[in-house]
């Protein structure tokens, strides 16, 4: 019997997003033999009661993969201790975790390639992360997948040593980014100086957000995130519904991949094409001058007056 990764899906009050996620998800081969931990977080404000409710009893619907579990949290957590909290435990009993939002719509490939990937990588401790989603690159010369030196958090795994390599603490991270000069790593070769904004903001108090402490856990540690070649996921949250993006926003747009991508061990190294392919995408949606001004003023605003 093959050793399948449990899916760790969380969710608060986004009954169609959630619907729709966990629809996908049993579009899914590997579904019906997949464990499926559903994390609900506490209503953070009265008005979110109903929603948080409608969400929880269309989990308690039906059983969507093998089993379900439904862990309601009897507080609100909020995304950080929420995310960093229930992905410890559950990579801690299982040894491994496939992680999902209640906005991330899964290919039927999903499952077959995360599943794949963990068990042909599980013994090289450099590989630290699993990508299901990928940025709308120009991929003709890509093997089905390919390694980078930068994790995406849209549908994602780990194993349990790895994850145990995260910092929680931001002010550190940042600390340690800067004494070993690691700018031009944590932004792809400076193509996307968010990824830096954001560290030295959750340094500062501004921000407290579980992704970027992993993302920055990975480059300073060298590690490596497997990628696929055509994307696995699609985001749906750019609605205004979500935390991180607004109405209006368009965010990085891509299609599901219409072929299995098969896993076939890659020495363990950066792709060289993959990261110029990286770069040259994400300086076509780098910000303009006013917008890095407008960034910096706000960036002191908060450093001097408080958030």
């Amino acid at each position: 019997m093959r050793d399948l990764a449990p899916i760790l899906l969380f969710t608060y009050n986004r009954v169609e997003h959630t619907r729709k996620t966990l629809d996908a998800l049993c579009s899914n081969p590997l579904a019906g033999e997949s464990e499926l931990i559903v994390v609900s977080d506490a209503p953070r404000i009265q008005e979110h009661v109903e929603g948080v409710e409608v969400v929880r009893n269309l989990i308690r619907s039906k059983v969507w993969c093998k089993n379900t579990t439904l862990l309601c949290m009897e507080r609100n957590m909020g995304m950080n201790e929420n995310f960093l909290v229930n992905i410890t435990e559950v990579v801690e009993k299982y040894g491994k975790v496939i992680v999902l939002e209640d906005d991330i719509c899964t290919s039927p490939q999903f499952l077959n390639f995360m599943n794949d990937a963990l068990d042909v990588y599980e013994q090289e401790e450099r590989v630290m992360h699993v990508s299901g989603f990928v940025f709308d690159i120009s991929n003709r010369n890509l093997p089905n997948s390919f390694f980078i030196g930068a994790p995406s958090t849209w549908g994602w795994a780990t194993w349990k040593d790895r994850w145990q390599k995260l910092n929680r603490n931001a002010k550190e991270l940042f600390e340690i980014a800067q004494k070993n000069n690691l700018y031009s790593s944590m932004t792809l070769d400076r193509s996307c100086p968010d990824f830096w904004n954001q560290l030295e903001e959750n340094a500062l108090g501004v921000h407290n957000d579980w992704d970027i402490k992993w993302f920055s856990s990975v480059v300073i540690n060298n590690g490596l995130c497997l990628y696929p070649k055509h994307s696995l996921v699609v985001n749906i949250g750019f609605d205004g519904t979500g935390t991180h993006f607004k109405n209006g926003e368009k965010g990085h747009t891509t299609v599901f991949s219409k072929i299995q991508l098969r896993i076939e061990k890659m020495p363990i190294e950066e792709s060289l094409i993959a990261k110029r392919s990286f770069v040259k995408y994400f300086k076509s949606k780098q910000l303009t001058f006013f917008d890095k001004a407008k960034y910096k003023l706000n960036l002191l605003k908060s450093k001097y007056f408080g958030k």
